[in-house]
């Protein structure tokens, strides 16, 4: 909900973007308006695929998620696996790439 539509319900008595500052923050000012809208519309972005060998951290933690019954699981430290797999990740060490023919 936009600040302009908690103003016009009697939610809050402040209409304007906490973004830009702007005098209303409507759904159009969020989406075309605001200059941080404008600014994302410039993003420019590339995406380069990556083997899971390059970086194991993430591929582990990948396969712990699969593997595990939970929704959401937060980490308050990372398990003892991360620690060389990280090691392994920054030395960039070469591993064997199984690849099936078919």
């Amino acid at each position: 909900m936009t600040n302009l539509e908690r103003y016009r319900r009697g939610f809050t008595s402040y209409q304007d973007c906490s973004v830009c500052g702007a005098a209303e923050e409507s759904m159009l000012h969020i989406l075309r308006d605001c200059p941080l809208a404008q600014q994302l519309r410039d993003w420019h972005c590339q995406l380069r695929h990556c083997y899971r060998e390059a970086n194991k951290v993430a591929d582990y933690l990948a396969n712990q998620a699969v593997s595990s019954w939970a929704y959401l699981e937060i980490l308050l430290q990372s398990p003892a696996a991360v620690a060389s797999l990280l090691l392994w990740d920054q030395q960039v060490l070469a591993s064997p790439r199984i690849v099936g023919f078919s």
